[in-house]
Parts: structure tokens; sequence; C-alpha cells
């Protein structure tokens, strides 16, 4: 069965984020191996989008001249922005004086007064006046939703975009908003909001009250405000409109009708298009504006398991409190301070990380303690106006849950709603720790340099090791993305006994140290920790643990199958620590198929197969012109958990005058009378392209048979894209002989048998044979090329950090509008996204 799949077109760049994204190119990529093909969803994201400072711009009156419209703004369609204003004169003149600044100017404002007094609403006709292309409806009392309906009513153009009264948009921000519209498929554009503070309450309320201020924004569930949002006056008449029974929420609940629609509206969040909003001045006002926000939620039914949390957490202090005050009736005083403390101790703890995180941020210490008081007074506000907003759904029924069940098909919000249908998912913010990284020239660091070859700069910063010394050879070409490097204690990578776990352990705890300062300066979003080593993968789990952020682990082996120690205490607590880590990734990223079917019998199904991409010091060599013999080569070490393959191969080959057999590895005991040279990688790849076939060898007796099974040898990328037949010596059944028996990449042998290893070699020595095999090899290599693996990792990374259910695989390509595919080279396997609870289907030989 063959699946053609292709990588998504990036509707416009990719969006600003505190590591500066650039535009991914259009990959098209044609897919025929079909167990490498995901099957993702398109539009699936997960981004948070942290606000440090802002390029906006006061402007107090109209520009003297005209404001030339940006590029950010292909769509040609004319724009409608509505807004609503009561008694709040200089709110619109600020948000209008925004407007008219705009690098691309609205086609036309629509202004709804709600009901203002005789005095501001004079001031606000008088604000109307300056601007010409500003429309005044007023004489209608009305609430905020009233209002906007009103307004896109009264609109003359097919797109709408919504603002507030008192907000101040970015000179950029209804281009960037109205961008995506461009496609005439986008139905919904998400904006964003920034902080905008003047007194340091303001600042701390801000950052913990706006999303992306301290914890991931998820696009996917995120609900835009109406105060930067747009859409096609279609999909606004077909959600029927704002609730205009609702004083507050209404945009929240308006956002969950858009997305309970059938079919979905495909949505685009847009993170850089932004508005500036202040909260509320002072503690009272702060008290009112959060305890109207949660009654408007609570008539809607939603936030109920956050009342009950909060009323959990007063009710417990209190009993503490209590508690010590009983304990003072025998004559001590001291059972009170005790009861006291723990009361304290128990509001406080879980506003412990916010507040640290507040105080990260702003950098100074006594903000973590007002923090403290702001969580705990926005928590009861919070608690009174959800407590209002219930018994207002008790006294007026009819009012806010008959016209719930009408509007969103329950009488609660808090049921389970799908989530955007999101078109272009932004890439978070990733570190990737690993434990070796180019130059260090390890398979692993390989295989990482060639899949991060095309990353877009600003995305992810790696965090790995400084060695002190690396030999002349290993010097490789390190991706063009950033690296933060600790130091290493020791002179190599090599074990010294007792040595090695004293600097494994303080090298795990620097780049703790060394992420959490990265953090504070530009909040991580992902961790994609990579194994091998084991230590890495532990670095990676505790940092991710440390900063709360989902964790994906990338695993090249597996952990607690490989050769890791001979100490029986430390191999059984790596099993467990193993066990631990990968179900808590969120994704775990691995090779070949036969990782998926071992960890599935392990209970993990959050699995994603990643193959090993083509480095790109590797293309096609012309074939080798026919001679006496054939030249066979095996590049890389010689494990001992292959040594019986490998010396099966030798001592078959030993008496045959016209085979050349040539080992690119270290010299050890096994190699001792073979023909063997350790190379650095440009002259190594320069052998393998003279050579006639190059040969794989898998351990038959190994100790670890998971191992052998499941494993993806890196040399085999670098055969196949030089385009050398391989010659396989591996067990049947395993990742490699399903790989070259399918491809036609190769011949296999399933034995240690010295006659059958010969029969195979005189099999390659025929041309035809050699030609067709080689024909298989660049097929494959086709496959595995970097930059589309690239960006399929990147929609991995963007979607939520829980299990998603894929509906349906990627258009194929004359679908999706990329060119006309090749004919299909590779008809492989069938590996699907295997997330819980759905159990991952198996693997299928076709």
């Amino acid at each position: 069965m063959l699946l053609q799949t292709v990588a998504l077109r990036t509707e416009g760049a990719w969006r600003r984020c505190a590591w500066p994204c650039h535009p991914t190119p259009l990959i098209g990529f044609p897919m025929q191996w079909s167990w490498l093909g995901p099957l993702l969803p398109p539009g699936l994201g997960w981004q948070d989008s942290d606000r440090r400072g802002s390029d906006r711009r006061k402007v107090d009156t109209m520009p003297e001249t005209p404001v030339e419209r940006s590029p950010e703004a292909p769509t040609s369609e004319p724009v409608s922005v509505v807004l609503t204003v009561r008694d709040d004169a200089e709110g619109l003149r600020r948000v209008l004086a925004g407007l008219a600044a705009q690098v691309r100017p609205p086609d036309e404002v629509i202004v709804v007064d709600g009901g203002s007094e005789p005095g501001p609403l004079g001031q606000i006709h008088a604000a109307v006046a300056r601007y010409p292309f500003v429309h005044l409806l007023a004489g209608q009392t009305c609430n905020i939703a009233e209002g906007r309906n009103r307004a896109i009513h009264a609109a003359r153009h097919d797109i709408i975009a919504c603002i507030d009264a008192g907000c101040e948009a970015d000179p950029h921000w209804l281009a960037r908003l109205t961008a995506p519209f461009a496609d005439p498929a986008v139905e919904v554009v998400g904006g964003f909001y920034r902080l905008e503070a003047t007194a340091r309450l303001q600042t701390i309320v801000g950052l913990l009250t706006l999303p992306g201020q301290l914890e991931p924004v998820d696009p996917l569930r995120f609900n835009p405000s109406a105060r930067s949002l747009a859409f096609r006056r279609r999909v606004w008449e077909r959600a029927g409109g704002f609730p205009n029974w609702l004083y507050t929420a209404e945009d929240t609940l308006f956002d969950l009708k858009l997305r309970t629609l059938d079919p979905s509206p495909r949505y685009v969040f847009v993170e850089d298009a932004v508005v500036n909003w202040q909260p509320r001045q002072g503690w009272r006002a702060v008290f009112r504006q959060y305890r109207a926000y949660a009654r408007g939620e609570a008539r809607i039914g939603r936030r109920g398991a956050v009342q009950r949390a909060v009323t959990r957490r007063h009710v417990v202090a209190l009993a503490w409190l209590l508690l010590g005050v009983l304990a003072t009736l025998g004559g001590a005083w001291w059972p009170v301070l005790v009861g006291l403390a723990a009361g304290l101790w128990w509001l406080a703890r879980p506003l412990h990380e916010q507040a640290a995180r507040v105080r990260r941020k702003t950098g100074r210490g006594f903000d973590y303690v007002l923090a403290l008081a702001v969580g705990e007074w926005l928590a009861l506000a919070g608690w009174m106006g959800r407590r209002w907003g219930r018994q207002d759904r008790r006294l007026e029924p009819r009012l806010y849950v008959d016209k719930l069940r009408q509007y969103l098909g329950s009488e609660s919000a808090d049921v389970l709603i799908p989530p955007w249908a999101l078109a272009c998912p932004p890439p978070p913010r990733t570190l990737v720790v690993t434990w070796h990284w180019p130059p260090v020239n390890r398979a692993s660091a390989n295989v990482l340099a060639a899949l991060f070859a095309p990353a877009p700069a600003g995305v992810f910063r790696v965090l790995t090791r400084r060695m002190p010394t690396l030999p002349a050879e290993d010097g490789l070409p390190c991706p063009g993305i950033a690296v933060e490097r600790v130091s290493w204690p020791l002179q190599d990578d090599r074990p010294v006994r007792g040595w090695t776990l004293l600097a494994n352990v303080t090298t795990v705890l620097r780049m703790l140290w060394r992420a959490r300062r990265l953090d504070a300066a530009e909040p991580v979003q992902r961790v994609l920790t990579v194994h091998p080593s084991a230590y890495g993968l532990l670095a990676g789990w505790l940092i991710a643990r440390r900063l709360s952020v989902p964790l994906i682990a990338y695993m090249h082996d597996l952990c607690s199958e490989t050769l890791i120690t001979r100490s029986r205490l430390r191999r059984w607590l790596w099993r467990r620590l193993d066990a631990r880590i990968l179900r808590a990734a969120s994704l775990v990223i691995v090779p070949s198929p036969s990782f998926v079917e071992h960890y599935q019998r392990r209970g993990i199904n959050r699995t994603w197969v990643l193959p090993h991409c083509l480095p790109a010091d590797v293309w096609p060599a012309p074939a080798p012109a026919a001679g006496d013999k054939l030249r066979l080569i095996y590049a890389g070490h010689v494990y001992e958990a292959h040594a019986d393959a490998v010396a099966a191969l030798i001592d078959a080959l030993h008496p045959a005058d016209a085979v050349e057999l040539a080992f690119l590895s270290r010299p050890q005991p096994l190699l001792r009378e073979q023909p063997c040279r350790w190379l650095p990688r440009p002259q190594a790849l320069e052998q393998i392209r003279q050579a006639d076939a190059a040969v794989v060898a898998l351990g038959f007796q190994s100790p670890y048979p998971d191992e052998i099974r499941c494993c993806f040898p890196s040399k085999i990328v670098d055969y196949v894209g030089l385009g050398k037949p391989v010659l396989a010596v591996v067990p049947a059944g395993c990742f490699v002989d399903r790989l070259v028996r399918e491809t036609g990449c190769g011949v296999v042998v399933n034995t240690l048998d010295q006659a059958a290893i010969r029969a195979a070699v005189e099999e390659l020595r025929s041309p035809e044979v050699l030609a067709r095999c080689r024909a298989g090899a660049l097929a494959l290599a086709a496959q595995l090329d970097a930059a589309y693996w690239h960006h399929e990792l990147l929609l991995r990374l963007s979607m939520s950090p829980w299990p998603v259910r894929a509906s349906q695989p990627f258009p194929a390509r004359h679908e999706a509008g990329a060119l006309p595919s090749r004919e299909p080279a590779v008809a492989l396997l069938t590996g699907t996204t295997h997330t819980m609870p759905e159990p991952a289907t198996g693997v299928t030989a076709h």
C-alpha cells in the first residue's frame, strides 16, 4: 500500500517569537514510503507568546501624510473594524488614534455607543468627527455583545476585525491580522494582546492573568479575545452572532461556538497581531474587574472545577488555623502560630510557581511576595464572581441556561469543545538536550546534524557538553542554530571508571542550572531530549520537570535494552528510570516501526517514526567500474553485540580471492588480520564511493534481542545516499531485514552459515543485481530528505502536549498544489501516530 504525503505550505511567515523565527520554505517532497508518512491532520499547533517590549508608537492625531500599505497585507479585500464604547471618550480616542496609524488602514470603522451619558456622548461625537473613515451608531442602550452585532450588521465589508475601546493597536496589527485572509479558505484569525502597565500592581496582574506571560499558550484551545479577532461575515452568521444576552464572557462563548461549528472554520493564530491592553488600577478596581469576568464565565457554566479547588484550598487553610486555635486552649501559645503558618503555606503552595516566574521575569525579589498576594486577591475575586454567576443561573434559568442550550447546544460551556482547525501552527521554542553534538563525531551527533541542518533560526537551542579535547577527524560542521555548552570535566569521552559517574552527575546538574538561566531569559516551550546517552535523557527529563514544559524523547537506541552497564543494580535502576521518563513524555520519537512495537508492548503508545535523514555531505556516486574483485566495505565500529555476525562474514570470505573486504573501523582483536583503518568522515565517504557494495552486520546471539530487532543503523543512510547496494547479515524479522528486502536496496542473509553468506556475495557479483540494488538504494535515499522530515518535526512539536487523535492523512501532492510526484520507489510498512488511549496499530509488511 502506498501513501503519498506532502509537507504543508507555510501560510505567511513563521510567527515572531522570543527566539526569532524566519520563514520556512515550501518543502515539495514526494513521500511514497508509507510507514514514514505521519498520519497527522493538517494544522495542529501549540505555541506560547512571551511579550518582551513593544515596537508600538503613540499617536494622538491623524497622520499628516498617508501611511503606505504594508506588504504584510497581501489580501486586497476591504476590512471593517468594529468596536463598542460607553462613557469612555478617552479610551475611544486612544483606539482610534491607533487605528489611524495602521500601516494597513481600515476601510471603515464602525463604533457603537452602548448608551453613554450626555456629557461623555458629546466627547465621543467630537472624537469620531476627527476621522472621516469612522461611523458612529448611537441612541440605543445595549451591552457589548449586542453592540458588536449592530456594528457588524452595519458594516459594508465581508472581513470583520474586532477591537475594544481603551486598547491601542500596534501599527502592524491590522496588516498581520488580515494577512491570512489572502487564502479564501481561512475564516477566523485570532490575534493577541500585550500588557501595557503604568504601575507595579498592573504589571503583576497582567503577568498572572494574561495568556502567554508565564505559561505557554496552546493555539488549538486558546480563545482569542474580541479585542484582537477577525473573521468573515459568513462564519459570524453561522455562529448566530455574539450572544447578546451576556454582559461579560460573550467573546469566550462566541469562540467556543465557532469551534463547535460543523464543518469547522479554518483558523489561523497570529501571535504578533497585538493590541496593547492594561488592567485597571488599584486593588479595588482589579477585584471588581476580575469578579465581573468570573461572573460572566460562571453564567455560561465554565470553571466549575476551579471554583471547587479554590473552595477546598481555603477550607483546608482555615482548618489549620482552627486547629492551632483549639490547641492553645491547653495553655500553650505556639500552636496558633504553627496553624497560621500551615494555613498560609497551604494557600501559597499552588501560587508559588507562578510567583517565582513573576520574580524571574521582573527581576525584583519583592515581586514574589506581591505576586502571592495578588494571586490570592484574584482567586478571591474569581471565587465571589463565580458564586454570583452560579446564583444568576439558578435565579434566571431561562436567560442563562435555556439560551445557552439554544446557542451552544449544551447547558454548560464546560463540556468537551473541539480544538480550532488551525491552518498554520507556529513552531514552539524548543530546547534540545543532547549528550553528543557536532563537532563530536558520533552516530547520534551525525543524525542530529543531518536533521537540524535545515532548522529555521530561532526555533531551536541546543544544550550539550563542551569537550576539552577533540581529535582532528571529529571536526564536523555544526548546524546553524544556537548552542549552549556546559563544561565536561574529563579530557575526552572515554570511560574513566569512578570519575565518569561523577562527571555524568555534575554535567547533568550543570545542564539543569544552565537551562533555568535560558528559560529566565527566553521561556522554553518544549524540551527535546536525545538518547544516547542515558544521562542526556535524564538531564532532559529533569529540565522539563523543572521548567514545567512538555517533554519529547528522541530515542535513537533503546535505553533499557542497550549495553549500559554490567552492574545489575545500575541496570535495574536505569530500566525503571527509563520507563518513568518515557511514560512522562508527551511524545516518543523513534527511527523505525519496530521501536513502535517494542514500546507498545511496554504500554508507551505516544510514538512517532522519524527515520534517519540524509546528511548534506552524501550524494549519489557514479557506479564504479567493473573489476576482477568485488569490493565490499564495512564502515563504523564493530560492537561486541555484533561480533558473531562480523566473525561469520570474515570466515566466509577469507578464502575467496575474488572478494575484497575492508573495514573502516578502529582496530580490535577481531579485525587483527583484516584490512582495517579509521578515517575522518570525508575520506571514509570517498572509500565507500569506490566500493561495489557496503556491509551491515547485526548480532544473532546478542543478550539484547530487542535492540537488534529495532535498530536502524545510521550507516545505512550513508550507504543508500551514495547509491551503494547493501549486503545485510542480520537476523530474520528485524527492521534492517525488512527494510532491505522491501526496498530492494541489497541482499539479505538471515543466518551465520558461511555457505549462505558466500552465495549472497556471489549474487552481488552480477552486474544486473548490482544495478537493481543501486536503483533501490537511490529510491530509498530520496525518501530521507532532511528538509522534509525537519518540517514534519516542526509540525509534531507544534501539536498539543496531550494526545490528539489523527483523523486523516496529509493530502496527496496534487491536492496540495505541489509538483507532481515521481513514480513510487518504496512501499514498505504502515506506520501511524499512536496516541493513548487508542492502541497503536501493528506493523504490517506489504
